[in-house]
């Protein structure tokens, strides 16, 4: 009769080790599909955005801005003491501005959009084309 390679004794399983490797496996899973932490509404934040379009309707306005990251931002305008105005602002134009998250929404096409209130445009640092 011939020993095995393990001699007498089996290999020991260790199921702990087992368990928790696929836990670790999951928790990798799940950590792709979460998304990054978001401030909550109310929160004052400062932000560098790149001016978009402004839509207008009969009764008010809506002004669109992106950040570096892509994500929209949308605003209805600016407080009174603002230096910078958003009239003056030209498509394309990158401005530093700080206000309050005052709202998330998604659209019927999938974008989310972050609404801020309370803005104040501190600086119009222009666009690539015309500096």
């Amino acid at each position: 009769m011939t020993l095995k390679k393990w001699d007498r004794y089996p290999p020991v399983i260790d199921h702990v080790k087992i368990f928790c490797d696929m836990v670790k496996k999951e928790e990798e899973k799940n950590m792709k599909n979460m998304r990054p932490p978001q401030l909550p509404i109310g929160e004052k934040v400062s932000m560098f955005i790149k001016f978009e379009e402004t839509k207008t309707w009969p009764n008010f306005s809506i002004h669109n801005f992106v950040d570096r990251e892509g994500k929209v931002i949308s605003m209805y305008g600016t407080v009174k003491n603002s230096p910078v105005k958003i009239e003056e602002l030209v498509a394309g134009d990158c401005v530093e501005c700080s206000g309050r998250i005052a709202k998330r929404s998604v659209l019927r096409d999938g974008t989310e959009v972050t609404r801020i209130s309370h803005v104040k445009i501190t600086e119009n640092k222009g666009s690539k084309k015309r500096t």
